[in-house]
């Protein structure tokens, strides 16, 4: 009776703990910047009206599409798990993708219904440090 119940609260606290989980919910892509680190310079870099969409559950599981602009481009799209690395920081594990790679670490700010997730700092082919803003809007 014991392992029952400890299974019980083991099950209530990981399923309450889950929907704690601050991404939760479906997001629209509002739009996508490059920054450049050395001179704070953004530029959209997937036009004015990108198209995608992002649903995370309370688990953490997550589906995401992203649209680009340029019909010939490559379609990102995944299914993946997003596990809290610390207070605004998630480490994205893609379980099935177009473009399969390894874990992503995306820093995030929430204010009120609009999510900003960005990428680790790293340099391009000219040598210039850059990192990707990603731009999304709660829709539930």
């Amino acid at each position: 009776m014991k392992s029952v119940v400890l299974t019980l609260v083991l099950l209530l606290s990981s399923a309450a703990a889950a929907a704690d989980h601050p991404l939760t919910g479906t997001w629209k892509l509002e739009y996508v910047e490059s920054e450049n680190i050395a001179t704070g310079e953004r530029k959209k870099t997937w036009g004015e009206h990108p198209e995608g969409l992002m649903t995370i559950a309370a688990d953490g599981r997550s589906f995401t599409i992203m649209v680009p602009p340029d019909p010939k481009a490559p379609l990102n799209a995944n299914v993946s798990t997003h596990r809290l690395t610390g207070e605004a920081q998630t480490t994205i594990h893609r379980e099935l993708a177009a473009a399969p790679g390894p874990d992503q670490v995306r820093n995030f700010k929430i204010e009120g219904s609009k999510l900003t997730m960005s990428t680790v700092p790293a340099k391009g082919a000219d040598g210039q440090e850059t990192r990707a803003l990603i731009h999304w809007v709660r829709l539930r």
